[in-house]
């Protein structure tokens, strides 16, 4: 592990960018999840909103290029204006309930953690916090979990950088306290 974190380049966030610094902590948290730690990760989520944004592209393509001219096209656009309509509310429903924190779903089987459960990794760093909270829970009884949270600036220098191994103690911590809840 640790000739693994000697190659990573250093990096730097602006330290009042709060967005910033949740994305490049996201970042580096799915990368020790997945690539250290082996976890396999689950891209259904992720597919099924690329599928849907792909199918209200196809529709918004199909109403303005269908080749019958305005007057007589209107069941088409009508047809195309529902579907457009149908599929973005399936995006926003999906962003909304399905696991809206989530930057991680690791897929349930073989080298999943604990007994090979799904997981749903979230994060959190409120507007105007300095803290950043890392919820590591099951995906089918998400009461079991571990959330911890710490100020960012434990994590990123006075001059933006992150320091990588602090923050992995962080996440490592996490997936302990979640590691020793699960086997209550």
């Amino acid at each position: 592990l640790r000739a693994t974190m000697a190659t990573h380049k250093p990096i730097k966030v602006g330290k009042y960018n709060g967005p910033h610094i949740r994305q490049a902590l996201d970042d580096v948290l799915i990368e020790h999840l997945v690539d250290e730690l082996q976890w396999p990760e689950d891209n259904t989520l992720t597919d099924v909103r690329l599928v849907l944004g792909f199918l209200s592209c196809a529709v918004a393509a199909l109403s303005h290029f269908y080749p019958v001219p305005f007057p007589e096209n209107v069941p088409v656009l009508v047809l195309c204006v529902a579907l457009y309509a149908l599929f973005g509310g399936a995006l926003q429903l999906l962003a909304w309930w399905c696991h809206p924190d989530a930057v991680l779903i690791i897929r349930a089987g073989e080298g999943a953690p604990r007994g090979g459960n799904a997981v749903v990794v979230s994060t959190t760093m409120p507007y105007c916090s300095p803290d950043y909270t890392v919820c590591v829970a099951l995906k089918d009884r998400p009461a079991v979990q571990a959330k911890l949270a710490q100020p960012v600036n434990t994590f990123i220098d006075e001059n933006g950088v992150l320091d990588r191994s602090a923050f992995l103690r962080f996440v490592d911590s996490a997936v302990l306290v979640f590691s020793k809840q699960k086997a209550e």
